[in-house]
């Protein structure tokens, strides 16, 4: 790069730093994405026993900084061409708001009194609701639980709990918690359906719903829950991002005069500063391009609109839009479906089925179906998050200081584009209640389609699980008419990509959109499509086809960072 690093003051939340050591910082991250069935020996975490954490996790700061440094020394690429005297960069000190009905610096102060988790023990262990409610210390291995009629006030089967589930008492099989209910009510003819409140616990004298509740509500799980707000400290005299919102890299960048987001000339597509007050596309209108009077925000994009330029467009409409605002109808019509979706098992094959869960903000009074289903993808979210961080090494961003990973599983919003994740969902595939795979996916209007992370558990790699994932989050993309699915790879496992999932380079009629979105990346790494529907398809969408075959476009590789290097060391 044509500068280096200044030196920084990180004000950092130790529970963010406290089980990664600093050689894991020092990499950046591991295969965010590499082959989901890859295996790769694993270093074990070490626990922080020292109980004056503040002072341990300063000197794990003070060495990643020093890593972050030499790493971008050892790294070279284009430059811009923008000549201009470097500002003093801030430091962001990031304030966490909690969007739970809980005190967010109360819970963040209880953090520290919670044990640390069982590293080894989670590797072995089933990843299951049960498994997550027994590392939350909520639920207990062998615990009694009955399944009752409340009305008729009888029991109408009895088991115990395991990793895997419920073990029923009269068949001596594990099932999960609609298995058990369906078991119980197979000599009746009704059946709740909500296994999660008549399923009981003799010992808590309570539901397994109540359990599922206290365990939300940890302060360890309510601190994955709170958003990110950074604020400049007050003697800042650049109050902007110190990263490109495009490449996620430094260097020289241009700073949006609305807000925090800063971007390369060369990612922009352009050829020299702009000497007029400039706007970038997060806080102008999608359709007219001007920042000028009151702008709305949709819900699913979260590009901003004016709302004369929204009445303009063809098939708008103004009564379907309901408690929500959307920039047009193929985002009404994308965040409609998904959220349908939330929490409904697809059967793939072989007892595999996948899901589709998003974090959703809920208090602890559970009303009605809608909260209890919200609360079922809220505890599977969480399990899903044990798995990934199983799978991935710890990513830290190296500006903010945020866990990137932990972020984009629960979906955390923040005032700072750039690590904005919300409308993030997770896929996962169970088999009897486990999940054994996982991704994560953000969808951008019918354009395009993320998926930055995506892995299979040690146990059950090489066995085409990611590719039955793989599989159905690309049916699911075609059914809502997503044109490509976009991923950042390491420079190393592109042909692994190519040649075993057909991704292919970004073509030169995609660039010119991925400017203007809020697309995860990582430093050193390539972006990559797969077209999901053919481009006569997508003209048709739009009203344009004419019949005709189009010919094979030329694909030119786009590399938002840098070259992959010629030799990989060892």
């Amino acid at each position: 790069m044509a500068y280096s690093f200044r030196a920084r003051n990180y004000i950092v939340n130790p529970q963010e730093l406290g089980s990664m050591t600093s050689d894991e910082e020092g990499n950046g991250y591991d295969s965010s994405l590499s082959d989901p069935d890859y295996v790769r020996p694993r270093r074990q975490r070490r626990v922080q026993r020292n109980p004056d954490r503040g002072a341990a996790t300063s000197s794990v700061a003070a060495q990643a900084q020093g890593a972050e440094t030499g790493s971008t020394n050892a790294v070279s690429g284009s430059s811009s061409s923008v000549n201009y005297n470097p500002v003093e960069r801030r430091t962001w000190h990031p304030l966490q708001i909690n969007d739970v009905e809980e005190n967010s610096e109360r819970s963040v102060q209880r953090r520290s009194s919670v044990p640390p988790r069982r590293g080894a023990r989670e590797l072995v262990t089933k990843k299951t609701l049960f498994s997550w409610l027994i590392n939350m210390r909520v639920l207990h291995v062998n615990q009694k639980v009955l399944y009752l009629d409340m009305e008729r006030n009888a029991i109408l089967l009895e088991g115990s709990i395991r990793q895997g589930g419920i073990l029923c008492k009269c068949c001596k099989e594990e099932l999960t918690p609609w298995q058990f209910e369906a078991h119980a009510c197979s000599g009746y003819q009704f059946r709740f359906w909500q296994p999660y409140c008549h399923i009981f616990l003799p010992r808590n004298q309570s539901s397994l719903l109540d359990r599922m509740v206290l365990a939300w509500h940890q302060p360890e799980e309510i601190a994955r829950q709170t958003s990110y707000v950074f604020r400049p400290l007050e003697n800042a005299t650049d109050r902007s991002d110190d990263a490109c919102i495009i490449c996620a890299d430094g260097g020289d960048l241009i700073c949006c005069e609305r807000c925090p987001s800063t971007f390369h000339l060369n990612c922009m597509g352009m050829e020299k500063l702009p000497q007029e007050e400039w706007l970038c596309p997060f806080c102008v209108c999608k359709y007219c391009k001007s920042g000028e009077g009151e702008l709305l925000k949709c819900t699913h994009c979260v590009k901003k609109y004016h709302w004369d330029c929204f009445i303009n467009q063809k098939g708008i409409d103004l009564n379907s839009t309901g408690s929500f605002s959307f920039c047009g109808s193929d985002c009404r019509e994308v965040y409609v479906t998904l959220q349908e979706m939330l929490g409904v098992s697809n059967d793939v094959e072989g007892g595999i089925s996948w899901t589709l869960l998003q974090r959703k903000v809920i208090s602890q009074r559970l009303e009605n179906d809608e909260s209890i289903h919200k609360m079922e993808v809220n505890c599977k979210t969480a399990v899903a998050w044990g798995v990934l961080k199983e799978i991935f090494l710890t990513n830290i961003d190296r500006h903010t200081r945020i866990d990137v990973l932990q972020s984009v599983v629960y979906n955390r919003k923040s005032n700072l584009t750039r690590v904005n994740f919300g409308n993030f969902y997770v896929v996962v595939l169970e088999k009897k209640g486990e999940i054994i795979a996982a991704a994560t996916i953000r969808v951008h209007g019918r354009s395009l389609a993320e998926m930055p992370f995506i892995g299979t558990r040690e146990g059950h790699r090489n066995q085409g699980m990611s590719r039955k994932l793989l599989s159905s989050i690309e049916s699911t993309l075609r059914s809502l008419k997503i044109s490509n699915l976009v991923i950042p790879s390491m420079p190393e496992l592109v042909n692994m990509w190519r040649e075993k999932h057909l991704f292919s380079p970004i073509e030169d009629g995609l660039i010119k959109e991925l400017r203007e979105l809020n697309l995860l990346m990582f430093p050193s790494t390539v972006r990559l499509q797969k077209l999901l529907l053919s481009n006569r398809v997508a003209m048709e969408q739009e009203g344009n086809s004419g019949g005709l075959v189009l010919p094979d476009l030329n694909l030119v590789h786009l590399d938002l960072n840098f070259d992959p290097p010629e030799e990989m060391e060892e």
